[in-house]
């Protein structure tokens, strides 16, 4: 069951962008912790869970390549129609997912997720906020 400051935190940050569809919490195994839809939006935060699966294996199969990486920033899917936002928090174990018209400026989602990732954190049972970090890994203040 969602935990109640974790939808609330989810519905705060739907405030915070005039035009988002979907603002959502999904944990690395596609449940949904925490969602918030407009009346407009046309994907189920469950539907999006299935699509959440395939991307977190591809995560952990890129992890384990050569090229590899050890952390990324956000995700984002563009179409003609909306622009979709991914941002892993809590080492890639969660992700917070933002669905939107393209008119809907791009950057203001992005600015949105940053700001509230570190809430998100502290609100998932058994956690605490990861610091943040620049490109270099320097713990930002």
């Amino acid at each position: 069951m969602p935990d109640g400051s974790m939808n609330d935190i989810v519905s705060e940050m739907a405030r915070q962008v005039n035009g988002l569809w979907m603002v959502t919490l999904i944990d690395s195994d596609s449940m949904v912790l925490a969602s918030w839809q407009s009346p407009d939006n046309k994907v189920s935060p469950e539907a999006l869970g299935g699509f959440m699966q395939i991307f977190n294996n591809a995560v952990i199969i890129f992890k384990q390549s050569a090229v590899g990486f050890s952390r990324f920033e956000d995700i984002i899917f563009s179409t003609t129609v909306l622009h979709q936002v991914i941002k892993p928090i809590a080492e890639a174990n969660c992700f917070i997912v933002v669905s939107a018209p393209r008119s809907v400026p791009l950057g203001m989602i992005r600015t949105m997720c940053t700001d509230f990732a570190p809430r998100l954190e502290q609100a998932l049972p058994g956690r605490q906020a990861s610091p943040r970090r620049d490109g270099m890994g320097t713990i930002i203040p």
